[in-house]
């Protein structure tokens, strides 16, 4: 599961771009957002 801009369980998600037309969602510490 990812939520761009969001938190989800505790950690952040952004898009980091597209990779095959499929975007690439990052997960990163909540420290860090």
């Amino acid at each position: 599961m990812y939520a761009e801009g969001g938190s989800v369980f505790g950690n952040c998600w952004y898009c980091a771009g597209l990779f095959n037309n499929q975007p690439i969602f990052i997960n990163v510490p909540l420290a860090a957002c």
